[in-house]
């Protein structure tokens, strides 16, 4: 189904129908999860949060839970390869350790794995996939970008461009 609006608020992810008329969209399904993003996938969604869900929206009325994974941290945002892994960055409360980035190996969205773990160099505050690249905005004004070519070995870091406020990130391909 296209046409679909998914938003996230504390306690739900809410699903809408803009096909009709996108200026007034039809409610269709409220699925309870505590997630800060989402990412859409043919007829999957992923969640963020301290477990990563995969729900099947074939039906955007009733979506239905078919994978999950409990990482070593919780995700707030969220990247997607386009085909077998999903990049998480989490950040830590307390403003004094740096983000940690969970990859996920989610070829198979009912046995969702995790992959990876490493350490940034700041507190993350977005993260973009881009050509085997992973880009992680950071609130002190930074960005990182790590090559992911082989997620399974440690990760080469890439010397960071200067951006000027780099505090939320998505990455739009045309």
């Amino acid at each position: 189904m296209t046409g679909l609006l998914f938003t996230t608020s504390k306690y739900y992810l809410t699903i809408f129908d803009l096909s009709v008329d996108k200026f007034n969209p039809i409610f269709l399904s409220n699925y309870s999860v505590w997630t800060d993003d989402v990412i859409k996938d043919g007829n999957y969604v992923y969640l963020s949060g301290s477990t990563m869900k995969i729900l099947d929206i074939s039906n955007p009325k009733t979506p239905a839970l078919v994978g999950q994974v409990k990482g070593n941290y919780s995700t707030m945002y969220l990247a997607y390869d386009g085909s077998q892994f999903l990049y998480g960055v989490a950040w830590s409360s307390s403003g004094t350790m740096p983000s940690i980035c969970t990859i996920y190996d989610v070829s198979d969205p009912y046995n969702p794995t995790v992959v990876n773990n490493f350490a940034t160099g700041g507190e993350g505050s977005g993260i973009a996939y881009y050509n085997n690249t992973v880009y992680i905005a950071m609130f002190n004004d930074k960005m990182e970008a790590y090559d992911v070519t082989n997620p399974f070995l440690q990760l080469l870091f890439i010397a960071p461009p200067l951006l000027e406020r780099c505090i939320l990130m998505q990455l739009i391909l045309l």
